[in-house]
């Protein structure tokens, strides 16, 4: 990684989340189907309904964020001592 990298990383220019390829072909067909449950239980719900059910979903989206970014930490962590243990010499490599 080179110093620019990194400064750009430390300054927000570099998002990791935003660079993540997602739209496979289940992802978009569920997308799709999600939204047509949605918005069809939605129009059989009052208004009342429609708040708890919405935040139902804002609720689950938060979950699904932190399991999100708990894997990114672990996934950054193996990252970093597959790296550490790349950067050994050789005859500490062998000895472990």
């Amino acid at each position: 990684m080179s110093k620019d990298m990194i400064k750009e990383l430390y300054y927000g220019k570099i998002v990791p989340s935003n660079s993540m390829l997602y739209k496979t072909k289940e992802y978009v067909e569920a997308c799709d189907e999600f939204y047509k449950l949605n918005n069809l239980l939605k129009s059989s719900l009052d208004n009342k309904q429609t708040e708890i059910f919405d935040n139902i979903i804002e609720t689950k989206d938060t979950m699904t964020d932190e399991l999100i970014f708990g894997a990114f930490k672990e996934g950054f962590k193996i990252g970093m001592v597959l790296t550490s243990a790349g950067l050994k010499p050789n005859s500490e490599q062998d000895e472990a």
